[in-house]
């Protein structure tokens, strides 16, 4: 929008808008582009790129590997192996939030954190790397091949997992369904009231999803405020202004997001 620009009798301007007015001409020469069908929007954008579902990543390239769909922000297993994938952007510093919606029928996931140098080719569970951090849906967690009874939950099809690592004092905190399992407070600091680990600090952790079958089906928000294709019903407050979730950011946190790590 600045400098001033001269479009000319053809030239068009879109720019980001909400889904009521997508494809509106903003150069002032009502260039209105017309929707055709379904549009989710997205809010990627030049200066802030969400994080999403790397392709790349071991789940993804094994085997049948693990379909990615949606931008790659919703994940399915091609079989019955145990595949963990990784997100696209990791840190050693700051503290991010995040949400992922159980949307198959199947328990067998974990959802967490895995350090990128312990990132391999094969089958396996984020759980079984010493710097790997996760929960699954009932509630235990687990990290360095050891899996243990943690939380009273039962985290079903359509529910929502929210996911807050503070890299800054070394923890990480799971919730379910807007509740932090375990009366976790994100905000407790060093203290890390109710976290579910203290994880290794100084390592650039990524987030870690791991799937089993093809009901082992997770949909990621990373700040997009989309659940696949589904949005978000009402939004929770966001003080860094980052990404749009389901429930509350805890203060202090931010999206996983190329704008969230200048936080």
């Amino acid at each position: 929008t600045s400098p001033s620009v001269t479009y000319g009798n053809n030239g068009f301007f879109l720019k980001y808008q909400d889904t009521s007015a997508f494809g509106d001409d903003s150069s002032g020469n009502t260039n209105d582009f017309t929707m055709s069908g379904t549009i989710t929007q997205t809010k990627d954008t030049p200066d802030d790129n969400f994080c999403t579902i790397n392709p790349l990543s071991a789940g993804a390239i094994n085997g049948a590997g693990t379909p990615l769909t949606n931008g790659n922000t919703r994940i399915a297993d091609g079989d019955t192996n145990w595949r963990t994938s990784l997100g696209t952007i990791g840190d050693d510093q700051g503290k991010y939030y995040w949400e992922v919606k159980i949307d198959g029928s199947q328990t067998n996931w974990w959802l967490g954190i895995l350090d990128a140098r312990q990132v391999v080719k094969g089958e396996y569970k984020l759980t079984t790397k010493s710097r790997g951090y996760g929960v699954t849906s009932n509630g235990d967690k687990g990290n360095n091949n050891s899996e243990v009874s943690w939380a009273t939950a039962t985290i079903a099809q359509n529910d929502i997992v929210s996911i807050a690592v503070d890299m800054d004092n070394g923890k990480i905190y799971f919730g379910h369904n807007g509740t932090w399992l375990e009366s976790g407070d994100p905000t407790s600091g060093s203290t890390g009231t109710g976290s579910a680990y203290d994880i290794t600090t100084g390592c650039c952790y990524l987030p870690a999803f791991t799937v089993y079958d093809t009901n082992s089906i997770l949909a990621a928000n990373m700040g997009n405020g989309y659940f696949g294709t589904t949005a978000v019903s009402s939004a929770g407050t966001n003080a860094s202004g980052i990404g749009t979730f389901e429930y509350d950011v805890p203060t202090g946190y931010t999206a996983v997001s190329t704008l969230g790590l200048m936080e």
